[in-house]
């Protein structure tokens, strides 16, 4: 079906193997395109990517969600490439690695793209991962905790990219389409006598929320994050420190674009409640605006919140990557983020503000299995974030020109065109090794002993 590479020993050799194989690649690229997950968005960046490069390239669909986000044209083209026959060489699993064994197929070379973000992965990882000829992973944070578990597969690094967006892309009249709420000042006191009384569900609810538009904070300097509500991303650690610092005689807002395990209309007030939650545990009647987009945003929306956004915070605990973080970057966005894990792939104390942090066990993750208590993730300082917020605050042109070296960091080596380099010499080094014979059994005839048991 393919010719064979041989793989010589030492750097140069091992590029100029890479560099021919990228001649002769064809690749079915199989992930959830049609998903809401981080895997997701890894995936149709990818696909939308080598596409644009022209890769010989068809698609397979995958779907762990029943969450659909807007994907406009991009439907039409992953559609286009569902319906084409390629004949591949390399297939790229973009899942899971409990699902890797679902999707190999013999007569090609099986390449999983994955990633995890604490100090350790599943133990149940390591032999999946190692019935693959190779694994991508998009930070050398990944690789080396992936390899420390015992991961024997070949591993190389590809990273996402982005291409720097226009000015002015998303005019200001595009933040009024997005549904925003504001939560309330705390409810007065009870006054004595008879009152109607909601069910407890509800208590507090209604009076917790109002609606909100964007032009009314036009002018106030505007702190934003992207994220998914869990312990991993550290929403509440987020709000503790705004709310500590900030007071709405400051002319801030906060804009938390998050969700939860869903996009559901009961997941919406679930996070709407733990938001309130976290205010009300901190008795400030006087913070300064907090705003919520709890519902799917298209992707001009969240441009939207890119562009007319002043300074992108999260304090995670852990990241495979950091895309939201990225994304900020190349709009020329002061980022301020966990000195922690896969965002060093891309930040850095020149280019944005590492918060100090600490080790701590893995808690509060009970909900996915992936994820063990004898792990280990961050616990960013609270204190640290509440003074890098207040300077980029204070100090509007060292946010300007913290932005503008992100800005440029990215477009010097975040480049789609430089990424999808990196992403072929990558597989076409795991394609020579696989194809040698050299290195490692074949992925096939690894899986066979665990498939006949």
């Amino acid at each position: 079906m393919s010719r064979t590479l041989s793989v010589k020993s030492g750097p140069e050799e091992s590029a100029a193997a890479g560099a021919a194989a990228d001649q002769l690649l064809r690749i079915k690229y199989c992930g959830p395109v049609f998903d809401l997950s981080g895997y997701a968005e890894f995936a149709r960046s990818f696909v939308k990517a080598l596409a644009g490069a022209q890769v010989p390239l068809c698609l397979e669909v995958t779907s762990h969600d029943k969450d659909r986000p807007e994907l406009g044209s991009d439907r039409e083209l992953f559609e286009d490439l569902r319906r084409r026959t390629v004949d591949y060489r390399v297939k790229i699993i973009n899942v899971n690695p409990d699902c890797f064994r679902h999707y190999r197929e013999p007569g090609c070379v099986n390449i999983g793209f994955t990633m995890f973000e604490t100090t350790r992965i599943p133990a149940r990882w390591v032999p999946a991962c190692n019935q693959m000829d190779g694994i991508l992973v998009p930070s050398a944070w990944n690789r080396e905790v992936f390899q420390r578990c015992g991961v024997e597969a070949p591993i190389r690094v590809a990273a996402p990219g982005i291409d720097l967006p226009s000015a002015g892309a998303w005019p200001a009249e595009l933040g009024e389409t997005i549904a925003m709420r504001q939560l309330a000042g705390p409810r007065p006191p009870a006054r004595r006598g008879r009152k109607l009384r909601l069910p407890r569900f509800l208590r507090g609810r209604a009076a917790a929320w109002r609606t909100a538009r964007t032009a009314d904070h036009a002018h106030a300097f505007k702190f934003y994050s992207i994220f998914q509500w869990t312990e991993r991303k550290n929403g509440r650690g987020l709000l503790q420190a705004y709310l500590a610092e900030f007071r709405r005689t400051d002319g801030v807002c906060l804009i938390l674009k998050t969700y939860g395990r869903n996009v559901t209309a009961a997941e919406r007030r679930s996070v709407a409640g733990e938001v309130a939650a976290v205010r009300n545990s901190m008795r400030l009647p006087d913070h300064a605006p907090v705003l919520l987009a709890g519902g799917l945003l298209s992707q001009p929306q969240i441009g939207w919140l890119h562009q007319h956004g002043d300074c992108f915070v999260l304090p995670h605990r852990a990241e495979g990557f950091g895309m939201p973080h990225l994304e900020a970057m190349s709009h020329g966005k002061p980022v301020i983020a966990t000195g922690f894990s896969g965002n060093l792939e891309f930040m850095a104390p020149e280019n944005s503000i590492l918060l100090p942090c600490q080790l701590c066990p893995v808690a509060g993750m009970g909900w996915s299995d992936a994820y063990e208590g004898d792990m280990m993730w961050a616990e960013p300082d609270l204190g640290a974030l509440r003074g890098a917020m207040r300077r980029v605050y204070a100090d509007r042109p060292y946010a300007t020109a913290l932005g503008e070296q992100a800005r440029r960091h990215v477009q010097a080596r975040f480049s789609w065109s430089e990424r999808v380099r990196q992403f072929m010499h990558a597989v076409g080094e795991i394609v020579a090794l696989a194809e040698s014979g050299a290195a490692r059994p074949t992925a096939a005839a690894r899986a066979k002993p665990a498939e006949a048991a």
